[in-house]
């Protein structure tokens, strides 16, 4: 791409993620978002984003009330553009076309096509910018977005996470096992827990087969008991603390999907146990999430008695308004999902994944990498 066009004009729709990909590729001196009243609020964020973290002037800035009056005018569209056009002549202008309403995009193609501007559209499912015009070939996209700045581009900000504490070895060096032994794993942590409740207090396990001795010992060997004594059929175990308490009673199933993905190789980044506030001050938790191509991958993991329809629902709830439409949501359980489950999954575009499919996760989600996992 000439470098003289150091203009990106980038319409603006729902989804930011065109608009950062086309930016972050190709490192324009100015950005200009066209956007309609109702887009405001994307590109605003959007512009915060790239101008904060990376140093991309937006325009126009300050933000008018918009800068198409009506996104549906084809009218108002060359306005627009001849404005814009006018302002910074158009040897410096490339148009990224993905957002915004087909109207607008048509009266910019046609003026693009009058002053042979290159025009752009962002195809992130195969990860290219597809050049429109006939001078220049695809470009491919090789940026690496982080799980926070993807978030930030929807309007969202990271508050906490707990990558250090369930991602370290301490918390990942046996998720293997347990995802491969199951129901007999969980059912052992579940003991191990309600026994250890609260956390410093001794209590007693019943031992029943002689794998959950090892277990027990492993458990020992990771510091996630601080003390253990065997008794006939029984332990005396010590939960040393309330996050390994957590730990047995579900979050090693997010060590477990955090390992897995970081394994994969699959990932531009991810995170566990991300608290979150949306654009509208709303708070959620998300168990795992990943990046890649800019697009969020969002994993919401259950190993007990929760892993319904309930949650399921409430998954669907929470997930488009952190990674937007593009984000692909995938519901891991420790528990077989029963057809009904897996269907009402289907219907919400969710990957749902069961017992069965945990202990060759990295291989289904190599799989569904090569899949176009959501529909445009």
């Amino acid at each position: 791409m000439d470098r003289k066009r150091d203009v990106i004009v980038s319409l603006i729709g729902r989804e930011p993620m065109p608009t950062v990909l086309a930016a972050m590729q190709l490192r324009p001196a100015v950005l200009y978002g066209v956007y309609s009243e109702q887009t405001r609020d994307v590109y605003q964020a959007t512009q915060e984003m790239l101008s904060q973290r990376y140093g991309i002037v937006c325009q126009p800035d300050p933000l008018p009330s918009f800068t198409v009056a009506d996104a549906f005018s084809i009218s108002d569209g060359r306005v627009a553009a001849r404005r814009i056009i006018d302002q910074y002549g158009a040897e410096r202008l490339l148009f990224n076309l993905t957002g915004g309403t087909k109207v607008t995009a048509l009266a910019f193609y046609g003026l693009a096509v009058q002053h042979q501007i290159p025009v752009l559209y962002v195809d992130s499912s195969n990860e290219n910018l597809l050049n429109l015009s006939q001078n220049d070939a695809d470009i491919p996209i090789t940026v690496k977005l982080t799980v926070e700045e993807i978030l930030l581009a929807h309007g969202s900000q990271i508050l906490y996470t707990q990558t250090d504490l369930l991602g370290s070895p301490r918390y990942t060096a046996l998720v293997n096992e347990w995802a491969c032994k199951l129901p007999q794993s969980t059912s052992l942590l579940t003991k191990t827990y309600n026994a250890g409740q609260p956390a410093g207090s001794k209590g007693q396990v019943k031992i029943d087969h002689k794998r959950e001795k090892r277990w027990l010992r492993q458990l020992m060997d990771q510091d996630l008991l601080s003390e253990l004594t065997f008794a006939g059929e029984h332990a005396l175990i010590v939960v040393p603390d309330p996050d390994t308490l957590r730990y047995l009673n579900g979050t090693w199933l997010e060590s477990y999907t955090y390992q897995i993905c970081q394994e994969s190789g699959l990932f531009d980044d991810v995170q566990i146990g991300v608290q979150v506030r949306s654009v509208h001050q709303v708070e959620n938790e998300l168990d795992v999430v990943a990046s890649r191509s800019g697009r969020l991958w969002l994993f919401e993991c259950k190993s007990g008695g929760d892993a319904g329809k309930g949650a399921l629902e409430q998954f669907v709830a929470i997930s488009p308004h952190q990674g937007g439409h593009f984000a692909q949501s995938f519901f891991v359980s420790a528990k077989n999902v029963g057809e009904s489950l897996s269907r009402r999954a289907d219907e919400r575009q969710i990957v749902a994944l069961g017992q069965e499919e945990l202990i060759v996760l990295k291989d289904r989600l190599v799989q569904l990498a090569q899949e176009p996992l959501l529909k445009p």
